[in-house]
């Protein structure tokens, strides 16, 4: 119900605290400053860059640099020999007497041979009494030293 006409509410200049203050007026078109845009789907259509241009701005883009990838480190390729000498057959039967747990890894690492030529020595080794399997498995050999204790424990 709106207020009687002689209360202050009623008259048209007053407002009421809780109100919220008024937007002032739009100046008319002709007073504006700046020209106003038409809305977007009356503007003219940009026109499409070529692939080129569109490469050539994303490349002097100002967000950095692309991250380079760092380079892996070349790991060198083990330069192991592949044929037994004299010497080598005489370090790997100094090297397996004194070894406890005999592989052919270990035997390759250590002397610089082929893991083909550790096998074949392994298994002239085995076949002269030198050392004993421990366990026997297509991928992996291990033997221990065949010595005084062993036969004994046996």
């Amino acid at each position: 119900m709106p207020p009687p006409r002689g209360s202050p509410g009623a008259r048209p200049g007053l407002r009421s605290a809780a109100a919220p203050p008024r937007r002032p007026r739009a100046r008319p078109r002709s007073a504006r400053s700046t020209p106003r845009l038409p809305p977007p789907d009356r503007q003219a259509p940009k026109v499409q860059a070529s692939k080129a241009a569109k490469a050539l701005a994303a490349a002097n883009a100002s967000k950095g640099k692309k991250k380079k990838w760092s380079k892996a480190k070349a790991v060198e390729k083990a330069a192991n020999a592949v044929l037994m000498d004299k010497g080598t057959w005489e370090k790997v039967q100094a090297e397996v007497v004194k070894a406890k747990l005999i592989t052919v890894s270990t035997l390759s690492d250590r002397l610089r041979i082929t893991g083909s030529l550790a096998r074949a020595a392994l298994r002239e080794l085995e076949g002269k009494g030198v050392i004993r399997p421990v366990a026997t498995h297509s991928a992996q050999l291990i033997y221990t030293r065949a010595g005084a204790g062993d036969a004994a424990a046996e």
